[in-house]
């Protein structure tokens, strides 16, 4: 990093030259993997001789001329920047602005495609097929557009520019202070190949998910359930297991700080009581990851809550036909309850995997930012934070973020795909 800054103290203006040919190369390998999506779309409909079609032709049409314009711009602005650095004579050093090697094909993929799409809406109008929108419809659609308006400034401001910057950042070597300078997949491939620390942060969140996922559901469901009974003072007893998931979270993870102390703490006090030799908990790499996930079992009240409602919504005629046809205790939970419940059991599942993934400040507040013994509870995102603003590896904290976007997104994809063997809707499949 030091070299870095000497290195852009030395060449004024560096900086903004590495940003901008980092920028212009993203953007054009952007723009070809949209153009290529645009162009299978083309494909897939241009068979279709209807109304749907024929808009779909012109959405293409205005993508195709937004996409040559873009890329014309980038091609323009490195021969631009190429002048400069020939008149800042950095040359000599073997700097040159870089004009993306497939700008100006995709540019003329671009045209064609755009060319393409004329001649199809040329032939759709001439059938009367290209149903234009009435005054009316136009209308309707701007009222539409400008009540929406301030959520997409919103969207655009806070979400959409800070997710692909971090798209971004994730193919350059960015470590704020200094350069931002196009860095390719190798963010990605010294993640897979060369980085120990990754392998090992994946593995404990791997393990924290696998066991405190499931474990959670299980607990929880045998709470609501019990909490689902008509006894005397359950309000009560719904509040009191409900109380831990309001609790301020630095504050309950300093409570189990003490609580997991090997010496002092309550819990093996209370071992200690019934003749058993307590671990040592937060000092034992064995024993780190376990406690992590009985901490978390204190905390299901929400998982909990939510669970009781959906047994709530089981209607009693369900009970009383099963009770008609001979079942009893466990055949109504199973026939009964599950089933019908099934939809809540997996939107718990799918926020609980997305939730567990992301585990950072129990293991960063409980072991004073040190990862435990051995590194047993560096997880993913503790990973992650020291890269960013420890190492001040911004880009490879962005791969790491995009990769943890990507295993995510792939068990929600496997979880949807096998639900439709369990799950059961009211509404049937339809």
């Amino acid at each position: 990093m030091e070299v870095d800054k000497l290195f852009v103290a030395s060449y004024p203006g560096i900086r903004e030259f590495f940003f901008n040919n980092a920028l212009s190369t993203f953007v054009s390998y952007l723009i070809g993997v949209f153009l290529l999506m645009v162009l299978v779309f083309a494909v897939l409909t241009f068979h279709k001789k209807n109304e749907v079609q024929s808009r779909a032709v012109n959405m293409i049409m205005v993508f195709t001329g937004l996409g040559t314009a873009m890329l014309l711009i980038i091609v323009l602005n490195s021969i631009s920047a190429n002048s400069k650095v020939e008149k800042l004579n950095y040359t000599a050093l073997g700097i040159q602005y870089l004009v993306p090697a497939g700008a100006i094909v995709l540019a003329v993929l671009c045209i064609a495609l755009f060319v393409m799409c004329s001649v199809y809406r040329r032939k759709y109008l001439l059938n009367n097929l290209n149903a234009r929108m009435t005054q009316i419809e136009r209308r309707e659609n701007m009222k539409g557009y400008l009540f929406i308006t301030p959520y997409l400034i919103g969207f655009t401001a806070f979400i959409a520019i800070p997710l692909a910057f971090s798209l971004f950042s994730s193919f350059t070597y960015y470590n704020i202070t200094a350069v931002q300078k196009w860095y390719g997949a190798g963010n990605y491939t010294s993640l897979f190949t060369g980085d120990k620390y990754f392998w090992k942060s994946l593995y404990n969140t791997l393990y924290y998910v696998v066991f405190s996922v499931p474990l959670v559901i299980i607990v929880s469901m045998a709470l609501a359930l019990l909490l689902n009974l008509k006894v005397k003072g359950m309000k009560l007893f719904r509040t009191v297991y409900y109380l831990p998931s309001v609790l301020s979270g630095v504050a309950v993870f300093l409570l189990w700080q003490w609580i997991f102390d090997p010496n002092a703490g309550l819990l093996n006090n209370g071992l200690a009581l019934l003749g058993i030799h307590g671990p040592a908990w937060l000092f034992d790499a064995a024993t780190t990851k376990p406690a992590m996930i009985i901490m978390r079992l204190w905390g299901t009240g929400s998982t909990t809550i939510i669970l009781l409602a959906a047994l709530q919504g089981v209607s009693k005629d369900l009970y009383e036909a099963g009770d008609i046809d001979g079942a009893k205790g466990f055949k109504k939970f199973f026939y009964i309850t599950l089933p019908m419940i099934s939809p809540t059991i997996f939107f718990v599942m799918i926020t609980g995997i997305s939730s567990a993934f992301q585990i950072f400040d129990q293991a960063y507040i409980m072991t004073d930012g040190t990862g435990g013994p051995s590194q047993s509870l560096l997880f993913y995102n503790f990973y992650l934070f020291n890269t960013a603003f420890q190492d001040m590896l911004m880009g490879k904290a962005s791969a790491m973020a995009w990769i943890l976007f990507i295993i995510i997104m792939l068990f929600t994809i496997i979880q949807t795909v096998a639900s439709r063997k369990w799950v059961h809707y009211e509404g049937g499949k339809e």
